[in-house]
C-alpha cells in the first residue's frame, strides 16, 4: 500500500472516529408564571454524561444558577423578556434553550425609573451613579457590576474595581419604599487593576441590636489586607474593623480603601452615609466583618435557598429548593444572635416553596435569616429598611 493511500485511510479513521465521539446535548425550559412578577423556571437537561449545573439568564439584566434546574426570579418591570437557560454537562458539553416570557412585573409603587451613568478611571476603577425617579422614596440601589460582583448603595453613588480589562455589563436597580422596582442596564469599558482580584465594598444600616446607632458591614475581598478608612468628617482609621462617633446628624462620604503587597492590589469603594434626625446627637457607626455575627457559621444545607427582595421593608420571600422531606422553620436574629421572631412551616416535601416573612414590626436594620429543614441549616444575612 502507498504511503499516500496509507494517509488517506488514517485521516478517514480519524474523522469517523470524531464523528461518533462527538458529544451531544440538549435542554428544555419550562416556565410558569405568579403574581408580582414571580416567574418559576425548570430546565431539563439531556446528554452522555452528568449535569454540573444550569446557568439562567433572565432578559432583565439579571442572572442565576442551580444545580437541580429548578429556580424562580421576580420580574421587576411589566413587559416581554426573553430568557434563557444553558446547561452545562461533566465532559463539557453544554446547550442552551430560550422562551419569551411575559409577566406583569412585581413593582407595585405605580411607575418609577432609574438611570445609570459612569466615569471610567485608571487601574480598573470606575465611578457609577445611578438616579431614580418615582412617587415614592428610594429605600436603595443595588448594583450587577457584570464581573462577577455586587454592590448596595443608599445614595445611588458607587465605586468598583475591575481586576481585568474588558466590555461589562453593568445594572442597577432602584427599589422604592412602595415596592416598586426599576432597573437600568449599560456596557462599561475598564482598563483593570491587574492586581490579584481584591474589590473592596459595604453597606451600613441602623444596628438591629441598638448597640451601635450604624452598623457599616465590610464586604472587602482579598488577602492580606491593609485598610484605610475616611469617615468623612476629616477622620481617618487604618484598623480593618473600627469605631467612629460623629459630632451630629448630617451626610458623611465615608470611603474604605484596601491595599496588599502579596498579592499586588488597591481597590476603593465610597458610599454616602445620611443621617437626618433619626438618631441622637452624637451618635457612632462600628464597623463589622463580614462574618462577624456572632452566631454559629452556615451547616452545610441540602437545600438551595434564595431571599428577595434584599434589602426588605415590609416582608421577603424564601425560595427554597428541597431535596428531601423535612420540618422547615425559619428563625430572624439580630447581629448578637438574639431570636427576634420564629415562624415554623411544618413538614415539606421535595421540590421549590416560596415562604414569606413578614418583617413590618421589625426596626430597620442588619438580620440574620437561619432557615432549617431537617438536619440542614442555612444562614443569610438580611437588610430591612423603613
Amino acid at each position: 500500500m502507498s504511503m499516500k493511500k496509507f494517509g488517506f485511510l488514517l485521516l478517514l479513521f480519524a474523522l469517523c472516529f470524531g464523528f461518533v465521539q462527538a458529544q451531544t446535548c440538549s435542554t428544555t425550559l419550562a416556565n410558569t408564571g405568579g403574581p408580582n412578577g414571580l416567574v418559576d423556571f425548570v430546565a431539563v437537561g439531556t446528554g452522555s454524561a452528568p449535569i454540573a449545573g444550569y446557568s439562567f439568564s433572565y432578559g432583565d439584566g439579571n442572572t442565576g444558577w442551580s444545580q437541580s434546574g429548578v429556580i424562580s426570579h421576580s420580574y421587576a418591570m411589566a413587559g416581554t423578556y426573553n430568557a434563557c437557560v444553558t446547561a452545562i454537562f461533566m465532559d463539557s458539553c453544554s446547550a442552551t434553550t430560550c422562551n419569551t416570557i411575559v409577566t406583569l412585573g412585581g413593582g407595585g409603587g405605580g411607575g418609577c425609573a432609574t438611570t445609570l451613568s459612569s466615569t471610567v478611571g485608571a487601574n480598573g476603577l470606575v465611578d457609577f451613579v445611578s438616579v431614580g425617579t418615582g412617587s415614592a422614596p428610594i429605600s436603595v440601589y443595588t448594583f450587577d457590576y457584570g464581573d462577577g460582583n455586587t454592590g448596595w448603595s443608599q445614595s445611588g453613588i458607587v465605586q468598583h474595581t475591575y481586576s481585568n480589562a474588558g466590555t461589562y455589563n453593568v445594572c442597577v436597580t432602584a427599589v422604592f419604599v412602595d415596592s416598586c422596582a426599576a432597573t437600568y442596564c449599560d456596557t462599561v469599558v475598564a482598563s483593570g487593576s491587574g492586581g490579584g482580584g481584591c474589590q473592596a465594598g459595604f453597606v451600613w444600616s441602623p444596628d438591629s441590636t441598638g448597640q451601635y446607632s450604624i452598623i457599616v458591614w465590610d464586604q472587602s475581598t482579598g488577602s492580606n489586607l491593609s485598610y484605610l478608612w475616611d469617615f468623612g468628617d476629616g477622620n481617618t482609621s487604618n484598623l480593618a474593623n473600627p469605631s467612629h462617633v460623629y459630632a451630629g446628624p448630617g451626610t458623611y462620604r465615608v470611603c474604605v480603601t484596601i491595599s496588599s503587597a502579596n498579592p499586588m492590589c488597591t481597590s476603593t469603594f465610597c458610599d454616602s452615609l445620611v443621617v437626618v434626625n433619626k438618631v441622637a446627637t452624637p451618635f457612632s457607626i462600628n464597623v463589622i466583618s463580614s462574618n462577624a455575627t456572632a452566631v454559629e457559621p452556615t451547616a452545610a444545607a441540602a437545600m438551595e435557598v434564595s431571599l428577595f427582595p434584599n434589602p426588605a421593608r415590609d416582608f421577603f420571600e424564601v425560595k427554597l429548593g428541597m431535596v428531601t422531606d423535612a420540618d422547615v422553620s425559619l428563625q430572624l436574629m439580630d447581629l448578637s444572635g438574639k431570636v427576634v421572631a420564629v415562624q415554623n412551616e411544618g413538614r415539606l416535601n421535595t421540590g421549590m416553596h416560596s415562604l414569606r416573612v413578614n418583617t413590618q414590626e421589625l426596626s430597620a436594620g442588619l438580620y440574620l435569616a437561619r432557615l432549617i429543614a431537617g438536619e440542614a441549616t442555612s444562614i443569610h444575612k438580611v437588610m430591612i429598611t423603613k
